[in-house]
C-alpha cells in the first residue's frame, strides 16, 4: 500500500520521505481491522488482528468479539463492516 503522501513528514518533491527517513518507498501491511455493526450512534464493534509471532507478522487472523477470540479465515478480514484499518510500516 503506497501511503507516502499520508505518513508523518509528507513527501519531498522527489517522492521520498522527509529528512531523517532512510526508506523513500515505505511498505505497509494490514495488521488490524475494527468492524462496526449497527447504525450511527449505536451498534457493536469487533476487532480483527493479525498474528504477531515473535519473528514478525504471521499469516493467521483472529477476531476479538467481547469475551471471545476465534481464528478466522483471511477471506473474512475485508468486509463492508470495516470501520477502521490499522497498518504497520515494514522495517526498511
Amino acid at each position: 500500500l503506497d501511503l507516502k503522501n499520508f505518513v508523518i513528514g509528507g513527501c519531498d518533491k522527489n517522492g521520498g520521505q522527509g529528512a531523517g527517513d532512510p526508506d523513500p518507498d515505505p511498505v505497509f501491511d494490514l495488521v488490524g481491522v475494527v468492524n462496526h455493526y449497527g447504525r450511527m450512534g449505536y451498534g457493536h464493534y469487533t476487532a480483527l488482528i493479525r498474528e504477531w509471532n515473535g519473528r514478525g507478522l504471521g499469516t493467521e487472523w483472529y477476531e476479538f468479539d467481547d469475551d471471545s477470540v476465534e481464528k478466522i479465515s483471511t477471506d473474512n478480514v475485508c468486509t463492508s463492516a470495516a470501520y477502521l484499518l490499522i497498518y504497520r510500516r515494514r522495517p526498511a
